[in-house]
């Protein structure tokens, strides 16, 4: 077998691309997007599709909790706490967080500690909710339920009865009402 033919065909065009697992539908949403890179002059090229994990906040937007102006705000404490989260370690492609010398922290590194802080000194005490559901990508229905614990309910479904673990109804009130005043304070932070 030569090495020519050892190699991975490529796919081809119009092959229908394979869905994510039941097992991951189950827990999350996931939708069909464009994979893009950016090219020399910045503009953004399409490379192909996939499938990708849909992100809380993103859902929160979809059902109307919080603003585009809020989301817009923690999608970028989203990106600048993932950098902040990345090791400073070289990885084997001996890729770094932005530029520098080598010797410390980068800007990109310090600019991004500086707004994480502010926005988490502005959260308060809902940090902790700020966390989980923008960094951490938990759903406030998984919060309210560790808070408040859970109710049982069942229903049937093709003839058969299913229970479900649902968050009691106040206290998954309480979180969205928190996520709604905590997007708020955020997104007033990055205006201020």
């Amino acid at each position: 077998m030569t090495k020519r033919s050892r190699r991975r065909s490529p796919r081809i065009p119009g092959e229908p691309i394979m869905p994510p697992t039941a097992e991951q539908m189950r827990g999350d949403r996931y939708a069909m997007q464009d994979i893009t890179e950016k090219g020399r002059d910045g503009v953004a090229i399409l490379i192909g599709k996939a499938w990708r994990r849909v992100r809380m906040i993103d859902r929160l937007r979809d059902r109307k909790l919080i603003t585009p102006h809020e989301h817009e705000a923690l999608a970028a404490y989203q990106r600048k706490a993932d950098v902040l989260d990345r090791s400073l370690t070289r990885d084997s492609l001996a890729d770094r967080v932005g530029p520098g010398s080598g010797d410390g922290p980068t800007m990109a590194l310090i600019e991004a500690g500086e707004l994480v802080h502010r926005c988490e000194a502005a959260a308060g005490s809902l940090v902790d909710l700020l966390r989980a559901v923008v960094v951490h990508d938990r759903s406030l229905t998984e919060i309210a339920i560790e808070r408040g614990g859970g109710v049982e309910a069942y229903h049937h479904r093709n003839g058969k009865r299913v229970g479900q673990i649902r968050p009691r109804r106040s206290v998954l009130g309480i979180v969205t009402l928190e996520m709604r005043v905590l997007a708020k304070r955020v997104a007033a932070e990055m205006d201020a």
